[in-house]
């Protein structure tokens, strides 16, 4: 009864999520191979009446060996139950469960939609100040963009791998060459926070080895003597939580 309890135990923390359920019909298909063997064993007499599950007990572990490679390969994020993760926040975020686009968009009546279910009407205000900002973000000249290389897939808190790269962009038509330098500002882990840089031929750009995502400020030294201040977050694919 003692192995029977701790057999369930087992079996009830490896169903917390999808790998353990892997690993739990492994463990119960070598289960019932042994039974078979252990009882009917002494009534298979014939090689051909063994073979078959010769060939089972020899090809099974490398059928499961070339599925799991796959999975952790291609499919990883999905062999982690919520229980893993260190948020349901986290979870959500990294599964896309419960992210679905509006109805407007989804079957193609608008371009453009929120995912609040009512219509609100946009305060004239609002207008107003979006207006003066959209100009005065457009009349800039400059963007700041960030484009990201997974290295190292995330597998637990801190293990996944980035390189990010960061650079300013040109709007309408703006010259790079109107810029002097450009200096970053970026998140206070680094031993450095604070990187000049005044290659116009690399559009003045900045890289990162992360392992997280962080907002980064970028300030613009014009050759007329004028200044812009640019900033972007730094996000990443799955959406790590560290």
């Amino acid at each position: 009864m003692d192995r029977i309890k701790e057999f369930a135990a087992s079996a009830r923390a490896l169903a917390k999520n999808p790998l353990g359920i892997i690993a739990l019909f492994i463990l119960l298909i070598y289960g019932f191979a042994s039974l078979v063997l252990t009882v009917g064993g002494g009534s298979l007499q014939t090689a051909s009446e063994r073979l078959p599950i010769v060939w089972f007990l020899a090809v099974f572990p490398v059928l499961v060996l070339i599925v799991f490679g796959w999975l952790v390969a291609y499919h990883h994020l999905k062999l982690y139950g919520p229980s893993d993760y260190t948020s349901e926040k986290s979870f959500l975020m990294t599964s896309g469960i419960g992210v679905t686009p509006p109805e407007d968009i989804e079957k193609g009546r608008s371009e453009v939609a929120t995912s609040d279910q009512e219509v609100f009407e946009v305060a004239p205000d609002a207008t107003s100040v979006l207006e003066d900002e959209y100009s005065k973000l457009v009349n800039t000249g400059y963007s700041l963009l960030h484009a990201v290389d997974v290295i190292r897939e995330r597998t637990r808190a801190k293990t996944g791998r980035y390189r990010i790269r960061v650079w300013v962009e040109d709007i309408e038509g703006r010259p790079l060459s109107d810029i002097e330098s450009v200096t970053y500002r970026v998140w206070e882990d680094f031993p450095q926070t604070t990187f000049v840089s005044k290659s116009q031929r690399t559009q003045f750009d900045l890289w990162l080895h992360v392992y997280g995502e962080f907002p980064i400020l970028a300030y613009v030294q014009l050759k007329d003597g004028g200044s812009i201040m640019l900033q972007r977050y730094l996000d990443i694919p799955g959406r790590p939580p560290d």
